[in-house]
């Protein structure tokens, strides 16, 4: 795995007994409530967000189908987050590279994908995704219409920027359903208490359904105003948290216009990862309370061009 240089040191919690006494429960609850208020006070602290994060992630030696790639591959990666929080629009631009039909070559491709409010849409312009001698990618533009819930579609490079703006349980209320999230302090429960020496606190929270059964834990230091140094989860069941049966991401902050933002984090993969072994990233630029139209957060149909391929919600079309 690539891990940041100086990354978080992570200290082994103290240990308590399986039930806290009256005035740990106590201090308990009221931690959880200060946590809680602190995420909810970041949805209201910027209106409009743009955040450029570069990278790479790790395709790991023979972990594809046929015993590729021969070595480790390095994969760069570049992504510009914009998003409007209070109408609930957002877009991804994506610069990376595409593993080739031999397993070990790169080849730079890039994608946008936008949410306007009411239409998700996905495009990899062809020029720009050009691999082992083909003149694009055959599939130029998804159009998935209002169907989709648009919050399934954040990949795990998004999570500590959407942990950054109050979006903590966004896989279950959903971005862009609702300008604000409320937070029930009964989901939540502290596995460490107030007397750890650099005052961090680490919260549990449990999700379950038929097919699901989360466990998330959050580490946050409510120093930084509830900023989320580090994130772990496990799943069993049926379903997958992106594909994987366990995520650590650890993020470090830093103070941005007195504001507590990400400036660097890296994530690593249960041992189910397949081909992932680890994704690292870094901000590169952030800027608050931009002036967005909603004309920014659409692809318009101007960027289709004659043999182009077009998936919509129906049925797959050729211009």
């Amino acid at each position: 795995l690539l891990i940041f240089s100086g990354c978080l040191a992570l200290q082994p919690p103290p240990v308590f007994g399986d039930e806290p006494t009256i005035q740990q429960a106590v201090e308990h609850r009221e931690l959880v409530r200060k946590v809680l208020d602190q995420w909810q006070a970041r949805q209201h602290q910027v209106r409009t967000l743009k955040i450029v994060v570069v990278g790479q992630w790790v395709c790991a030696k023979g972990s594809l189908d046929d015993g590729n790639p021969k070595t480790d591959l390095v994969v760069p990666l570049k992504q510009t987050w914009y998003f409007e929080l209070v109408k609930g629009w957002y877009r991804r631009d994506t610069v990376s590279s595409t593993i080739g039909i031999d397993g070990n070559t790169l080849h730079p491709s890039s994608d946008i994908f936008v949410y306007d409010g009411a239409t998700y849409r996905r495009f990899r312009p062809p020029a720009e995704n050009r691999r082992d001698g083909e003149s694009g990618q055959s599939i130029s533009l998804v159009d998935y219409g209002a169907e989709i819930d648009v919050s399934s579609e954040f990949t795990i490079e998004a999570l500590p920027i959407l942990f950054s703006v109050g979006y903590v349980s966004w896989i279950d209320q959903g971005f862009g359903r609702t300008p604000e999230i409320p937070y029930d302090p009964r989901d939540y429960e502290v596995l460490e208490s107030a007397s750890r020496p650099d005052n961090l606190v680490t919260l549990l929270r449990r999700a379950s359904s038929a097919t699901r059964n989360d466990q998330v834990e959050y580490l946050v230091d409510p120093q930084k105003d509830g900023a989320i140094l580090k994130y772990k989860t496990s799943r069993a069941g049926n379903g997958l948290t992106f594909g994987f049966r366990g995520i650590t991401i650890e993020t470090e902050f830093a103070e941005i216009e007195s504001l507590w933002f990400p400036s660097k984090w890296q994530a690593s993969f249960g041992e189910d990862a397949g081909s992932f072994a680890g994704t690292s990233l870094e901000v590169e630029e952030i800027k608050f309370n931009l002036d967005l139209e909603r004309k920014f957060f659409q692809i318009s149909d101007d960027v289709l061009q004659p043999g182009l391929l077009v998936v919509d919600n129906e049925a797959p079309y050729t211009v």
